[in-house]
């Protein structure tokens, strides 16, 4: 009971004492400390609600701040990784890595287990091989390891590059590696990926030796243009890029970035790792989820942020997430809340002054009586109403004074304060109306660039575009007129080139529809030339049956004047029989007279024929030499066929002579035997004469029936001629007709490109130049 009353009895004895102290002191004494107290509560309250806003609000800036230092860095880190994965990538795609490791992963017989035995050996024969050995240096002096090296001179952060077949044996390396055989290494199991493929960035390592951090990047090497993995290439990256990355960016003179790694341990900037911090941060992993924390770290007071490192790429956001690294930022919690100590001391001296400002005013409250107060009343109420421009004037130096000069300052004050608010709104307001001319100004452009595009779409390329703007707007203006400039040159001279292929297809339309109408007529001439000559051929023919009937009766002829010649030398042993002998010579003159006359229409017949086929060779050279080539042979033909005609004619001009003897002497004999029937007196006379008259007529006869024989001959060459004619003719034809169907597909190919030319003209015809 008595422990419940006596902590409400003590406070209300000690009021009891202050109230019978203040009770017996002056007014002046009571005032003064009541603005005391007043000042000091007043004062006190609002400097700690202002410092605990102000420290939450620093607390929320400065944790803001590291929190967006770590997500920059860290999105940095995942940038610089994936930059090492792509050049790996891009270094991959070159055709002389391709194809050394798809040669080396060709090389190997037999089923896998025979592959894996003889890598198996090889690794053991690289192990106690000397670096001179030929099996060691082929590997680091070959035309890939050549390439290597080229690379990692060119990128001197990858300090071992190296490339292994499909089946984890090495193909080149830049430098002599420790092991054969990769393909019971964790980093080539997931980059081969069971022949899936799959690019590979390992935890850093760091090296006691170099003093240096790095990891292992690894990317499969796929077969060109497929998705076949041939082998895997390899490079150690050194991290010294990636620890300057982290301090490029300094955090105050406290401040320091680390990488926490899922080992648990933080790699410094000097590429070293740590524990024991480690363990901290992830003992606060729950406090720094929420982006920033305050706690004991490196043994003080931190402010602590973290991030992921991710990848901005979304074809590597997998891959860098997989690392689990997190990107470490604190800063010194003194320094990071140095403006909330300098706000407190701020607050604690405006407090300071507050509270002597209290006791002025209590103590001239008590001398000063009420005209001052009056007066910096209703200055005051002017200053309420909002007239910032009014101030005290009292002429009294004493605390009222003091504290009218003070209302004075502050009142110049919050008109300056008030001033500058408004100067600032003023210039805010300003700013957005430049804002808002801008974005007209930008969308005015904008529109002015989509209707000089819009009209550029519908084919007008005579549109130009007048740029008045600077910046990017004025070189995409730029941009877009060379553009439309380029458009115009270029349908300029599609439409000059469809114009040319257009001439050009037209005139080879007509020369082709001019070639294949000459075809045709050569092709008709052929028919015509072609059945005149088997109609040649069919009146030669006839000819040679005329002349060997002729050269037959020649010789029965001849036959008669033999035997007329008999009987002129048995004219004499039988004058008796000489009138019938006489009749009969006169009839078989007189049948010799007609056959004479028969054979002189076969020599017409036969000159008229030679005279055609002079005519129809001199045809057939001209129709030859149009022909070009192709009618040479025919040429030669049309030659043999003219000599044959020339032969002809001078045959028949020496058989008409022939008859023209013979019908001389059977008109002669014609006479003799009229006279010999009307004088058979005379005829033993005659006898004689008449025996060497048929002796002369047997030899002109025998003559003639030779010249018939040669008539007879000709007559089978002439027909031997034209049937080589009539057969150089038909090849001529074929020849030809072979011609007319080549110049129709050209007239046909001419046309197709006359139609496609005139396509090509109505499609760029759309363009205005």
């Amino acid at each position: 009971m008595s422990s419940a009353v006596i902590p409400t009895r003590r406070p209300s004895i000690l009021m009891g004492q202050i109230a019978r102290f203040m009770s017996d002191r002056p007014v002046r004494m009571k005032l003064i400390a009541a603005f005391m107290l007043v000042t000091v509560l007043s004062v006190g309250a609002v400097a700690y609600f202002t410092s605990r806003v102000t420290q939450a609000e620093l607390t929320r800036g400065a944790g803001g701040s590291l929190n967006n230092i770590a997500q920059t860095k860290a999105q940095a880190v995942g940038a610089l990784l994936t930059r090492q994965v792509d050049m790996l990538e891009a270094f991959g795609l070159s055709k002389i890595v391709q194809d050394g490791a798809a040669d080396a992963s060709n090389r190997y017989t037999g089923d896998l287990a025979a592959i894996t035995a003889e890598i198996a050996q090889r690794d053991q024969q690289w192990q106690t091989a000397s670096d001179g050995d030929p099996f060691v240096q082929y590997r680091i002096t070959s035309l890939i390891a050549s390439e290597l090296k080229e690379y990692r001179d060119s990128f001197p952060d990858h300090v071992e590059v190296f490339v292994t077949d499909k089946y984890g044996a090495l193909v080149a390396a830049s430098d002599r590696i420790s092991d054969y055989n990769q393909a019971d290494e964790a980093w080539w199991q997931a980059t081969y990926n069971n022949g899936q493929g799959a690019s590979y960035i390992g935890q850093p390592e760091y090296d006691q030796s170099s003093q240096t951090s790095s990891l292992v990047i690894a990317v499969p090497l796929y077969d060109h243009g497929t998705t076949n993995v041939i082998g895997v290439l390899r490079s150690t990256y050194r991290l010294k890029p990636l620890t300057e990355m982290l301090t490029s960016v300094s955090i105050g003179t406290s401040g320091d970035t680390d990488l926490l790694l899922p080992t648990s341990q933080l790699l410094h900037e000097n590429g070293a790792t740590e524990q024991l911090n480690a363990t901290t941060l992830v003992a606060q992993k729950d406090r720094l989820s929420t982006g920033y924390a305050e706690f004991f770290y490196k043994g003080e007071s931190k402010l602590v942020s973290s991030a992921p490192v991710i990848a901005i790429d979304p074809r590597y956001t997998t891959l860098v997430a997989s690392l689990n690294w997190q990107v470490v930022v604190d800063e010194s919690a003194a320094e990071a809340f140095l403006p909330i100590s300098a706000a407190l001391q701020t607050t604690a001296v405006v407090g300071l002054a507050a509270i002597a400002g209290a006791a002025l005013l209590a103590f001239l409250i008590a001398q000063a009586l009420v005209s001052p107060l009056s007066r910096l009343t209703q200055v005051v109420r002017q200053v309420a109403a909002g007239d910032l421009s009014q101030r005290v004037t009292i002429a009294q130096r004493d605390e009222i004074g003091t504290l009218a000069d003070s209302f004075n300052s502050m009142a110049q004050s919050l008109e300056e304060r008030i001033g500058a608010e408004q100067a600032a709104q003023s210039e805010a307001r300003h700013l957005q109306q430049l804002a808002v001319d801008s974005r007209q100004i930008l969308e005015q452009t904008v529109a002015e660039y989509l209707a000089f595009v819009q009209k550029v779409a519908k084919g007008d390329l005579t549109q130009r575009l007048e740029v008045s703007q600077n910046g990017a707007l004025g070189e995409l203006g730029h941009g877009l007129g060379s553009m439309v400039l380029s458009l115009h040159t270029i349908t300029s001279q599609v439409q000059q080139a469809n114009t040319n292929i257009a001439t050009a297809a037209a005139e080879i339309l007509a020369a082709t529809s001019q070639q294949a109408a000459s075809a045709a007529e050569q092709s008709s001439a052929l028919t015509q030339t072609t059945t005149t000559i088997e109609e040649i051929k069919a009146i030669a023919e006839q000819t040679a049956q005329q002349a060997s009937q002729v050269a037959q009766e020649s010789q029965s002829a001849l036959g008669i004047a033999r035997q007329g010649t008999q009987a002129v030398e048995e004219t004499v042993s039988g004058m008796g029989h000489i009138r019938t002998r006489v009749e009969s010579i006169a009839q078989t003159i007189l049948a010799l007279a007609e056959q004479t006359q028969a054979i002189g229409a076969i020599i017409t017949t036969v000159n008229e024929l030679a005279d055609q086929s002079n005519l129809l060779a001199l045809n057939a050279a001209i129709e030859a030499a149009r022909a070009g080539e192709q009618g040479k042979s025919f040429a030669v033909v049309a030659q043999h066929v003219r000599d044959l005609a020339e032969r002809s004619k001078a045959a028949t001009r020496q058989v008409r002579e022939i008859l023209g003897e013979i019908q001389k002497a059977t008109n002669a004999a014609v006479l003799v035997t009229e006279e010999g029937t009307k004088g058979v007196e005379v005829g033993g006379r005659l006898a004689s004469q008449a025996g060497q008259v048929i002796h002369r007529i047997a030899a002109e006869v025998e003559n003639g029936a030779q010249a018939n024989v040669q008539i007879a001959a000709a007559a089978q060459q002439q027909t031997a001629g034209m049937i080589q004619i009539g057969q150089a003719m038909t090849s001529i034809a074929q020849a030809t007709t072979q011609a007319l169907a080549s110049t129709r597909q050209a007239e046909r190919a001419a046309r197709d490109l006359h139609s496609l030319a005139q396509a090509l003209q109505q499609d760029i015809s759309v363009y205005r130049l």
